[in-house]
Formats: C-alpha cells, structure tokens, sequence
C-alpha cells in the first residue's frame, strides 16, 4: 500500500482516541494517543497533532453523544479533508457495537480515508477487513452484555444488604458506611430519613390531600423557601406508571424496588432510552 498521498507527500494523519469511565482515567488517552504517533513515525507518515479527536469518560456502547468523533466524522468529509489515514489504537475505542463499528468504517472509507486499527493490525485497505472488524465487534458486544449483567448483579448485592443503589429520592440522604478491614474505603452507602427534606415531603402530601392541584403546588414550592435535592425539588412528574421524584415513588428504605431495566439503544436512531423498572425477579 502507497506511504504517500495523490500529491506525493507522506500520508497525513488523524487519531482517534477513547475511555470510558470503567476502570480508566484521562492517562488513557495519552496512552492510546502515544502508540498512535509511534505508528505514524515508524510508517514515515505526517503526525498531526491538530487532528487528534478524543471522547473522554464516555462509553462506546453508543456512538450518539460522542463530540470527538463526530468531529472526526465532520472532518472526513469536509473539503478539502485535513487527513488521509485514521490511526486508532483499538476497534473498541471507535464503538463496541458491531453495527456502529462497521457503520463508521464504512463511512470513513466512502469519504476516502484509509483506516487502521494498530493493535488488532486491522488496515482498511484489506479485504478482510470489515470481516476482522465484525469478529472483534462480536467479542466486544459480548463484553457490554456480560458487564451489564455483572453490574447488575452487584447491584442486587448491594440492595438485599440494605445500601443504595442508585440516585436518591427526596426526603432521603445516604450515609457512608466504613469498611472495618479497609482504611478510607466503605462497604455502601446506608438511606436514612432527611428531617429538612421529610418535612416538605410531609407538607406536600398535606396540601395534596386538601384538594391543592398540581399546578398549584408547583407554583408554592417554587416561590417558597425549599431547599432543592440535587437540584429539584420534591414533585412528581409524568404518568402514574414513569413518576419522577418522591412523592409518587415506592423506592423508600422501607419499600425498595431494586433494580431498574437500566437503559436500551433504538437499533435504528442509536439513541438511549431508560427501560422500566425491573423486581426482584429481573434483578
């Protein structure tokens, strides 16, 4: 394969790089970043350190939401393109959904940028490479869906042994609980009663047995001295089946409902939308 471009110059690069938040930090990215520039200067190719794009602490279950790669994207098709080679350092780094990876793949071609995977030595000039690329994008879909269901057992875990699991409801504050084997590290987090918070709870549900609408309430709580939680205050939203809030939830201390259905991609949009609430029995 040509080293050099339609002018005759060393092919120009782009990178692209990504972490997650499980298990990574932003060292991650300079890491991938370094063995991307190696790459380039044992090939004799132009490194561009303008065309470096990076998504950080962001998963690669979705490409939606990604502004380092849609920029490359953008970037690919924009005229004239800024680069003529891809360096990533890993398929997943791009996506860990096979159809996103070979979707991206696929678009980066058509605009005429050659793609290169440097650990899995994967070069889209290859024939086969959309073929290794649905190989790896296999095992890496495999991995999502292990994790979830390893979270999702921790989660049950934590939940049956009485600590929080997730985001807390109005009226409740979560206090740590000390590992007696580990200095400054804790087992879980315990719910208890907030007595500022509960007394508002408390005032709302009265106004709401006295006939006070919804509207109305709102309007009280917003004009009123009420202390927001994590920047809300305490009303329901939406539907008797989707309540968001505290005072249309039975996810108190004393009525937990476990785990939720976590989150699901539209198969055609990408897009992410939370799934219902699971019991016990789908934990």
């Amino acid at each position: 394969m040509s080293q050099r471009n339609e002018t005759g110059a060393p092919l120009r690069t782009a990178c692209y790089a990504r972490f997650s938040s499980d298990q990574q930090r932003n060292t991650s990215i300079d890491d991938q970043v370094r063995e991307c520039r190696e790459y380039a200067q044992r090939h004799g190719w132009e490194w561009q350190t303008s065309q470096i794009y990076a998504d950080k602490a962001i998963s690669g279950a979705s490409i939606e939401g990604r502004a380092g790669l849609q920029a490359l994207q953008a970037a690919s098709v924009a005229t004239p393109r800024p680069f003529d080679v891809l360096l990533v350092d890993d398929s997943s780094r791009v996506a860990r959904d096979l159809a996103d990876a070979l979707r991206v793949l696929q678009a980066l071609k058509f605009a005429g940028v050659r793609v290169i995977y440097i650990s899995q030595n994967i070069d889209s000039t290859s024939e086969q490479a959309e073929t290794l690329i649905a190989v790896h994008g296999l095992v890496d879909s495999l991995y999502l869906k292990e994790m979830a269901a390893k979270i999702r057992r921790g989660l049950r875990g934590q939940a049956e042994r009485g600590y929080a699991t997730g985001s807390i409801t109005y009226g409740y504050r979560t206090v740590p609980v000390p590992d007696p084997n580990r200095a400054g590290e804790f087992l879980g987090w315990r719910i208890e009663i907030d007595p500022t918070e509960a007394a508002t709870i408390r005032e709302v549900f009265g106004w709401y047995a006295a006939g006070v609408t919804l509207p109305e309430i709102l309007r009280r709580l917003k004009t009123g001295h009420y202390l927001p939680h994590a920047g809300r205050l305490p009303v329901a939203y939406g539907n008797a089946g989707q309540s968001y809030g505290c005072s249309a939830t039975s996810d108190t201390p004393g009525n937990r409902s476990g785990a939720s259905g976590g989150t699901n991609a539209n198969p055609v949009r990408g897009r992410r939308w939370r799934g219902r609430s699971l019991g016990p029995s789908g934990w």
